[in-house]
C-alpha cells in the first residue's frame, strides 16, 4: 500500500513522507500540523495479546505526541 501511495504521489508530483510501523509504539522525531486516521485505522485491529484499552490510548497518545501545540487531528473510528 505504501508503494501504491508512493507512485501515485509522484504521479502528481506531490511530495510526502510514508512511514511504516505500529501504531501504537511510534515515535517520530518532528511534529506536525495535522494527523489523519482514516478508516479506523489502527483502532480495534487487535492481536491476541492486545489490551482492548491499552492498544487504542497508546495509539491517541502517540499521535497526540507528534502533534504540535493547537495542531488538529481527523480520526475516523
Amino acid at each position: 500500500m505504501l508503494a501504491r501511495a508512493a507512485a501515485a504521489a509522484k504521479s502528481v508530483c506531490v511530495e510526502v513522507e510514508l512511514i511504516l510501523s505500529d501504531a501504537s509504539r511510534f515515535s517520530l522525531p518532528e511534529r506536525y500540523d495535522g494527523a489523519i486516521c482514516l478508516c479506523g485505522g489502527a483502532f480495534g485491529l487487535l492481536d491476541a495479546e492486545d489490551d482492548p484499552i491499552g492498544q487504542p490510548l497508546s495509539i491517541l497518545s502517540n499521535i497526540s505526541r507528534s502533534l504540535k501545540p493547537g495542531a488538529k487531528a481527523l480520526l475516523t473510528v
